[in-house]
């Protein structure tokens, strides 16, 4: 009988403050039908051994949460404060808890089944998971114990559910969201039973800085394909400069607060434009400094000069030149991370990450692939130049996230795993067909 690894990403339940959570009303119901399709007696699966459900990383959203502050904890998740613990950990994932009740009652009813088990691994949005507090209180929200050897969890940096496969979130490979410390040479977390997380820099930029955009201009992190840094800081001199230079003037007060600000608000993007990149440039010198990744590539510059010649276009045309597909950082990372990984272990035939929100499937040889799960959080499509109207600019600069012009992208991705002892695995990328109850491949 064959044994089977269902594996998804990048779910992030918050405490449904709108629009900052990312498991919607649409997510709950495509995971209820997509556990029960493979929960069921009989499953879709044929000659069932086992079945592993497999959520690698960014499954909670710890990041987007505040917990319930009192005289004992001064703090908040949005303070420049460097690392958490165990203690605000629980509260946020209280409000989780109660946030996503049918959640854990999906996940309850999947582990009913004997050969059925759970496991969770640990990603940039929810490093809470190395608490072992955390891991407790997890477990006792889906079986009703603190302890239960069908729910697991994997703080190290790898997991593998077969000799020939490994998986990991992928964040190990982005520079801003790489855990500091967390793990030693060998990808084991460094201390077993840690009291405080160091929190990397993209986790303090998102909470200082990223945030005000999700929530004035949520669009901007749900775009397929993801819009580049230096397109996502042009478009923001084009829709909302004075916001743009709220976040610089917060950028440095977190990062560099002994450096004073050489920027000016401009009303001209160009001008505008420039005066942010050279902010940005600094302040990634300060953060990444020594990093070979760190320094201006030739992409870059080149996207640079495209992205400032398009704004002194009209805002229907230079809008129409930012929307078009650009180099995503995180993407790439990952998957060159996970390329060299698959080149230096000829055994393995498969490498599964998470991370950058785009499913991939990378053929590297007749005998090496590099998938990607993607994620389950809503996405959409950049508008084309014909979509782009004195409308849709207004929605742009007015944002009604519950009225959404743009085409809906959003998959139910994952991957299936099949292992047979002695056997080489077999793993394909999927999306769950919510409205016929079915799975059909990605390419």
């Amino acid at each position: 009988m064959t044994h089977y690894k269902l594996i998804i990403s990048d779910l992030h339940l918050a405490d449904n403050t709108f629009p900052l959570d990312g498991f919607g009303q649409r997510q709950q119901e495509a995971f209820m039908r997509f556990l029960s399709a493979f929960a069921a007696e009989p499953s879709i699966l044929e000659d069932t051994a086992s079945l592993e459900l497999i959520i690698n990383g960014d499954c909670f959203d710890f990041l987007m949460v505040s917990p319930s502050l009192s005289a004992d904890t001064p703090t908040s998740p949005y303070s420049t404060i460097r690392s958490t613990d165990a203690t605000f950990a629980q509260q946020k994932l209280e409000k989780i808890r109660n946030a996503h009740p049918s959640f854990f009652t999906e996940l309850r009813r999947f582990l009913a089944f004997s050969h059925h088990s759970l496991t969770f691994l640990a990603g940039n949005h929810d490093i809470e998971l190395c608490f072992p507090e955390v891991q407790r209180r997890i477990c006792e929200a889906i079986t009703g114990k603190p302890s239960d050897e069908r729910v697991r969890f994997v703080p190290d940096r790898f997991y593998s559910p077969a000799p020939d496969v490994v998986i990991e979130h992928g964040h190990a490979f982005d520079a801003w969201n790489c855990p500091p410390e967390l793990w030693d040479d060998a990808g084991r977390l460094r201390a077993p039973f840690p009291a405080h997380l160091e929190l990397p820099p993209g986790t303090i930029f998102h909470q200082q800085v990223l945030r005000y955009i999700a929530l004035k201009h949520p669009y901007i992190e749900h775009l397929e394909p993801p819009i580049s840094n230096i397109r996502e800081i042009a478009l923001l001199c084009l829709i909302d400069p004075e916001l743009l230079h709220d976040m610089v003037q917060r950028t440095v007060r977190l990062f560099a607060p002994e450096r004073s600000m050489t920027m000016e608000a401009s009303p001209d993007p160009q001008k505008l434009f420039d005066a942010v990149i050279f902010e940005f440039l600094a302040f990634r010198s300060e953060m990444g400094a020594q990093r070979e990744e760190q320094r201006v590539s030739q992409a870059e510059m080149l996207e640079y000069m495209q992205v400032r010649e398009a704004l002194s276009l009209p805002v229907e045309q230079a809008l129409a030149r930012l929307f078009t597909s650009s180099r995503d950082e995180t993407s790439a990372a990952v998957s060159q991370g996970m390329h060299e990984g698959l080149r230096s272990r000829p055994e393995l035939r498969y490498a599964i990450a998470g991370h950058t929100h785009s499913w991939r499937s990378e053929r590297l040889s007749d005998t090496q692939t590099y998938l990607n799960t993607g994620t389950w959080v809503d996405r959409y499509a950049m508008p084309s130049p014909e979509e782009i109207t004195p409308e849709l600019i207004a929605w742009l600069r007015q944002t009604d996230w519950r009225r959404i012009p743009l085409r809906d992208l959003t998959l139910f991705s994952f991957v299936l795993v099949a292992t047979d002892p002695g056997t080489p695995s077999q793993a394909y990328l999927y999306a769950w067909d919510m409205e016929h109850n079915r799975y059909e491949v990605l390419e």
